[in-house]
């Protein structure tokens, strides 16, 4: 397992007071039949430190929110929703340099996403944030296209992307990110096996032809967006405390992975290297007591989960202990404990043989 030490470190039970019941059962869509909200400050709170504060305002219309937080959130979510316009104009405006990219680079890519709606949908892990995969050899020529289309290179971190050298990441000249793949990490046609790419997708059946998409996409199967989150949430991001572990949270309850048997076999079989098969149901039940609004009667492994995405949010303490372990996962991911391992081998054996 890449993540060996996360039974050992135990995250801090966090109290679903009622304000976290009603920002979570709001943003995932279980009704506020019974919930109550004692404190529209507090309510807010928690979802800006989620970051379902878009989302919840998406959800609240106007009269309800005026019920159940007070004539002052009003305010609030004006302000919210303007902010979500600002990041949707920019997401449009990158995604149409993108697709003229894509189109005079004769590439070929896959959003990770439903094509549908590409320039409207929500990113699962951030709402101005488009992730695109190509084959490798196409990098470059793709690259190419959107610097002539006017997009610049940007070097500071963002939510997806876990380590540079991944794929380049643009930055449109609104604001949206995007970052070019060209593997998924973590999902593997063959245990044990190579990370996926587009080739392998393309091979296994795994894209699919979408009417509306623009010339050069294609699309993922629900099967593989499926698989995508969950190894973001359960494995690459989850000792990452500045990612959007709950928007991740929303993708894959939206993808209905909680409640569809043929998804959820589907997509463990592209898991089941990375991830124990007791953990991808504990997170399935998650989404299921997230989707109802039954948190207090989560199994011990399920409430495990949700304190973890909890606590990195919340609880300075473990927000530190999880960056260490962090580094320590991405120098185990990347080599470099191989690497170091292998020189003190050398050293110990030269030392030996004087």
């Amino acid at each position: 397992m890449l993540h060996p030490f996360f039974h050992d470190l135990n995250p801090p039970s966090v109290k679903l007071d009622s304000d976290l019941d009603f920002v979570l059962r709001v943003a995932f869509g279980a009704g506020l039949e019974g919930a109550r909200c004692t404190s529209s400050d507090g309510a807010w709170s928690w979802a800006e430190r989620l970051g379902l504060e878009q989302q919840c305002a998406q959800q609240l219309e106007p009269e309800r929110a005026r019920e159940w937080l007070g004539p002052a959130a009003l305010r609030r979510l004006d302000g919210i929703r303007a902010q979500a316009q600002l990041a949707r104009d920019a997401r449009e405006q990158a995604w149409q340099r993108l697709c003229g990219a894509v189109q005079s680079s004769g590439v070929e890519a896959v959003w990770l996403g439903a094509l549908a709606n590409a320039p409207h949908a929500q990113s699962r892990w951030c709402e101005s944030n488009i992730d695109v995969l190509v084959r490798g050899d196409d990098v470059r020529g793709l690259a190419t296209a959107l610097v002539v289309s006017g997009c610049t290179t940007e070097t500071t971190r963002v939510m997806r992307l876990a380590r540079p050298g991944e794929g380049p990441v643009f930055l449109g000249s609104c604001g949206a990110v995007f970052v070019l793949h060209t593997e998924l990490r973590f999902l593997r046609m063959v245990p044990g096996g190579v990370f996926i790419d587009k080739d392998c997708l393309k091979r296994c059946g795994q894209l699919r032809f979408d009417e509306n998409a623009p010339q050069g996409f294609i699309a993922l199967s629900k099967a593989v967006q499926a698989a995508d989150v969950t190894a973001q949430w359960l494995v690459e991001q989850r000792f990452a405390v500045d990612s959007s572990s709950f928007c991740a949270l929303l993708g894959a309850h939206e993808l209905k992975l909680g409640d569809d048997e043929d998804l959820a076999f589907d997509a463990y079989i592209m898991l089941q290297t990375d991830v124990e098969h007791a953990e991808f149901e504990a997170f399935r039940e998650l989404l299921r007591a997230l989707r109802d609004g039954k948190l207090s009667s989560l199994s011990k492994r399920a409430r495990t989960l949700l304190n973890h995405a909890l606590a990195m949010k919340v609880n300075p303490g473990y927000r530190a202990r999880l960056k260490l372990q962090h580094k320590a996962q991405v120098w185990q991911q990347e080599g470099h404990l191989e690497r170091a391992a292998e020189k003190v081998g050398r050293f110990l054996g030269k030392w030996s043989r004087h």
